[in-house]
């Protein structure tokens, strides 16, 4: 009786020392820890010390034993550790692939930042590490069990795992919205902060190795809702999923092949002077119609489908047969044959945009294609998250993972790769390790010859400081590719990376004195200081092409990879509310915080008035867009995003599944559609749940795109 109490004491000390480590978490990583909050992690950490019991409690000799529990213990801690410093240094927890893809870089590349945040929070780390002197106490009196434990004392802590997991689960089936954040919609950083790391990482392990049916299968639905427009626009329906649920799929709002003959004709309207006068003189003189064609790229996915034996990939034929493809339109092909030169850059901020700080990114901004409603999801991830999504025009489905997913695939629709099979000459450059996130195994691959950063060629033209100076990055690596035209040319810049202080970020003491008079707090400051580097990079990258006679010939594109979340630190920092003091107000939700700025421009376009885009857009839409603009050859059904100069229906959405349109935006988090003015009626059920259907299977598409590198199967491989 005695060893079988002493097994549920030590059992009972594990899930304790589970739930310390989590609520630990939670209130230092800035959750707003809540009662359903802590009743899910006492549940659901059940398992996670039940494993710990009994594998720390299968030898005789309780030495063994009880060095088990001390390394077991340890790399629990250590994982735990790993989670706070994500969650308070990148605002978010990471998921298993993304610390498989981005462990080794914070730990190397960002050792001494690292070291540092460890030291100004030292009494956290005590804390985390404090479970295990009291279990060497604990053991050294005897009041735990190090011996093997009795079949009895194993049958119980599995039977009470199963109990409390089981109860988990029946709460989570019971509470719509904690059941789509669990399964449906289910991404890790949202189901950490929900059910607690202990539950998601087995959700994740789970998912990783069975596959999760929510984000790669099709979701196919009966409801054919006529979501904008009129009937004559091509995009005037769902354009998801509009099926009848008899056999497998039967096409009801789609489009077919025949359709590029009979479909409606776009017409260039008559001015009303034209339209004056004599009816027949009128029929003469008035301009011919306008037709536009489809941009498809003449595959027949629905007899594709037929004849598939793979029975995932016949679904992502069928899916893709479902869609009505875009139009070309008016801005097609404008500029083709233009060179191209393509951004990420680090924690841009529409609030850069400013006429007397930032007057070339203003120039830039307002004078080209003006995106006045552009968001950047964080993606669960960082920086390469945010690069995956604008490079590749795809959901990172695998966090930090996704770009790693990349190698090897026929990455066919990136503008790279486009741009590239018509014979542009492509570099890509970043001026920090050349290594970081794999960019030396991933970025020719997506359609870039050679791919350089400090490491293989660059360390001679960049200094070697944190963060690195993107000035010094243009101005080391334009003469490579400026006399080779038409090129295509991407860029990862650096130098507005976090931390935003004096002391920590090279780039804001470099231009400290430029930002002394702003009447700012410190930290917003140092962001502008660090930033103005890229502004001056751009400044030189203008003279340089107006000095070339290239200035009407070049495209410059810039994205954010995020929102910048260095002003955004745990609650121990004293600057925890710059990002607000940045935006001027308290974000409470992802569409307020991820706000951002696209730039696309062209000398071409600067003696016109700027084209306006004030629907929502956000970082998939760039590639289809760009895809228009160049004039290349390619299928609109083939990317999540939209050439947001199409009829095509606006649909931003985050990784956490929550979404926007032109029409609402919907909170995952809290399960919440709000219709903007004037859409109250037109935001039913029916609406919401036909975005929902879209917005699932433009996740399942983006997995699968990887899973079984469908454009290989489309278009044959890479190498060929």
């Amino acid at each position: 009786m005695k060893a079988r109490l002493k097994d549920l004491l030590t059992f009972g000390l594990f899930w304790l020392i589970t739930i310390y480590l989590e609520l630990l978490l939670d209130v230092f990583g800035g959750i707003d820890v809540n009662a359903g909050n802590v009743l899910y992690i006492f549940l659901f950490t059940v398992p996670g010390a039940a494993i710990i019991f009994l594998l720390t409690s299968i030898f005789k000799n309780k030495k063994i034993n009880f060095i088990l529990r001390i390394v077991i213990l340890s790399l629990v801690i250590l994982f735990f550790a790993i989670q706070f410093f994500s969650r308070a240094f990148f605002h978010n927890y990471m998921s298993i692939e993304s610390i498989l893809a981005g462990g080794k870089g914070l730990m190397t590349d960002f050792a001494d930042e690292t070291v540092k945040f460890v030291g100004e929070r030292f009494y956290i780390a005590l804390l985390l590490i404090l479970p295990i002197p009291a279990l060497i106490l604990l053991s050294r009196f005897d009041l735990i069990k190090n011996e093997n434990a009795t079949p009895s004392g194993r049958l119980l802590s599995v039977g009470t795992a199963l109990f409390m997991f089981s109860l988990g689960l029946i709460l989570v089936t019971n509470i719509e919205e904690d059941h789509r954040a669990y399964e449906e919609n289910y991404e890790f950083d949202t189901a950490a902060s929900k059910f607690g790391i202990s539950a998601a990482i087995r959700l994740d392990a789970e998912y990783l190795a069975f596959g999760h049916g929510a984000s790669s299968d099709f979701t196919y639905d009966d409801t054919s809702a006529i979501l904008m427009g009129d009937a004559e626009n091509d995009s005037a329906f769902l354009q998801a999923d509009l099926y009848s649920s008899e056999g497998d799929i039967t096409v009801v709002g789609g489009y077919t092949a025949d359709d590029t003959q009979s479909a409606p004709e776009r017409i260039t309207t008559a001015s009303e002077d034209s339209a004056a006068g004599d009816p027949e003189e009128k029929e003469e003189t008035a301009p011919k119609p306008k037709i536009y064609g489809f941009h498809t790229c003449g595959l027949d996915f629905a007899t594709m489908a037929e004849e598939e034996t793979n029975s995932k990939i016949a679904g992502i034929h069928r899916y893709i047969a479902s869609l009505t493809p875009t139009r070309e339109n008016d801005y097609t092909g404008i500029f083709e044959g233009k060179n191209l030169i393509f951004i990420t850059a680090e924690a841009f901020s529409a609030e850069l945009i400013d006429e007397e700080l930032n007057p070339t990114l203003y120039r830039m901004a307002t004078k080209g294609i003006n995106f006045t409603n552009y968001y950047q999801p964080v993606w669960g991830g960082s920086t390469s998250t945010g690069e995956f999504s604008n490079m590749t025009g795809l959901i990172p489905a695998y966090g930090i993972g996704s770009m790693r997913h990349s190698i090897g695939k026929n990455m066919y629709y990136t503008i790279g790769n486009q741009l590239r099979r018509q014979e542009y000459f492509s570099r890509a450059f970043h001026g920090h390790a050349y290594d970081y996130y794999d960019r030396h195994l991933t970025h020719e691959n997506l359609g870039y010859d050679l791919y350089m950063g400090r490491g293989n060629g660059l360390e001679d033209l960049i200094k070697g400081v944190w963060p690195e100076s993107d000035l010094e990055m243009l101005q080391g690596t334009t003469d490579m590719y400026i006399d080779e035209q038409p090129f295509s040319v991407y860029y990862m810049s650096i130098s507005g990376h976090t931390n935003y202080n004096w002391a920590g970020n090279a780039m804001s003491k470099k231009n400290k004195d430029k930002v002394e008079e702003l009447d700012v707090p410190t930290p917003i400051k140092a962001y502008y200081a660090c930033n103005l580097e890229f502004e001056y990079a751009m400044e030189y990258l203008l003279d340089l092409l107006d000095e070339k006679g290239i200035l009407n010939d070049t495209v410059i594109v810039i994205g954010a990879d995020h929102y910048p979340f260095g002003l955004e630190q745990d609650p121990s920092d004293t600057y925890r509310n710059a990002l607000g003091d940045l935006y001027g107000y308290d974000y409470t939700n992802v569409f307020e915080r991820d706000h951002n700025r696209l730039i696309i421009w062209s000398g071409c376009l600067e003696d016109s008035d700027p084209i306006i885009v004030d629907d929502p857009v956000y970082s998939l839409d760039i590639i289809p867009t760009l895809s228009n603009l160049f004039g290349t050859d390619y299928d609109s059904r083939l990317f999540v995003g939209r050439d947001v100069l199409s009829n095509d229906m606006p649909l931003v959405l985050w990784g956490n599944y929550s979404w926007m349109t032109d029409k609402a935006m919907y909170n995952a988090s809290t399960g919440k559609c709000t219709p903007f003015e004037g859409y109250e009626e037109e935001v039913t059920p029916e609406y919401i749940k036909a975005v929902k259907t879209m917005v699932s299977n433009r996740f399942s598409f983006s997995k699968n795109v990887l899973d079984y590198d469908y454009f290989n199967v489309l278009f044959g491989s890479k190498d060929e």
